[in-house]
This record gives C-alpha cells, sequence and structure tokens, in this order.
C-alpha cells in the first residue's frame, strides 16, 4: 500500500488527483505531495514509450511525455537568464525530442541530450539534425556546467 513519504502522514488516505491520462499518481491530504503509487519498470517504460513517441504522436504534439513547445521555449529563456552563458557545456537528461537541445545550441551552448527513447531520439536525428545519446554507460565522461532534468523523476524506475 503506497502512502506519503512523511511518517506523520503515514495512515492518512490517498486521493487520485488525475482522472485520465497517468492516472496512477496518489496526493497526500495533508502536505499536498504528489508521487508515483508505483515506479514502473524497464519493461513498462518500454511501453509507454513506443507509444508515446510513435511518430504521429510527436508530431501532432501529442506525446503526453514532453512539454509543448511554448513551455519549452519558456524552460531555455529562464535557464538561459539565470544561469548558463554563451560556450557553457549543458545536458539535457531527458531530452524528448531533443527541443530543448537544439534551442540551446542555437544559443550558442555545446548541448548534449540523453533520451530513454529510441523513437524520440530518431524524430531528433531526422527532424532536427541532432544526435541524442540513448546509452547512459555511452555518455561522455566530461564535466558539464548545467545539467537540466524536466519533467523527469516521474519516468524513473528506481
Amino acid at each position: 500500500m503506497m502512502r506519503c513519504p512523511d511518517p506523520k502522514h503515514a495512515g492518512l488516505p490517498l486521493s487520485t488527483p488525475f482522472a485520465r491520462g497517468e492516472t496512477d499518481f496518489r496526493r497526500c491530504p495533508a502536505c499536498g505531495l504528489l508521487f508515483r503509487a508505483r515506479f514502473p519498470d524497464a519493461a513498462e517504460l518500454d511501453l509507454i514509450y513506443e507509444a508515446a513517441y510513435a511518430e504521429d504522436a510527436i508530431v501532432a504534439g501529442k506525446t503526453n511525455q514532453e512539454s509543448g513547445a511554448y513551455a519549452t521555449q519558456m524552460y531555455a529563456k529562464f535557464i538561459r537568464s539565470r544561469f548558463l552563458q554563451r560556450g557553457m557545456d549543458v545536458l539535457d537528461f531527458g531530452a524528448a525530442t531533443g527541443a530543448l537541445v537544439s534551442q540551446w545550441r542555437g544559443d550558442g551552448l555545446r548541448a548534449d541530450g540523453f533520451e530513454y527513447s529510441a523513437s524520440a531520439r530518431e524524430h531528433c536525428r531526422s527532424r532536427l539534425g541532432n544526435d541524442l545519446c540513448g546509452d547512459i554507460d555511452a555518455m561522455p565522461r566530461s564535466a558539464y556546467d548545467f545539467i537540466s532534468m524536466i519533467e523527469v523523476i516521474e519516468h524513473l524506475t528506481d
């Protein structure tokens, strides 16, 4: 039985905040914390991403796995104005179809992206001309000046 991580709230009944989409989230009524009832395993993630990142879903902007174009532009602008300078090395971990990586490269940053979904990586390569890494062991062993993980934590399996 899933419960709030705060021991003071352990016995409280949790609510289900979403009626559609990813309905396995729970909310603690005391602190408002929102968390997954159960994290998906790697095989489940493969199935989720296979459906979500089908080419027609990507083109229609209906992956339900990544921010839309406007949100990505706002993330890029916010992060750039507060943390980044031209020539920095940056990594977008959980890059989806590579929109933020492309934005940052256009802003003069040396940007890399990591994305688990093969179809999202292929879309980025074929549509944006950018290669994203899909193997954590193949990531460059260099330091990055900044690493983003936007809308990623709910996809982690452990």
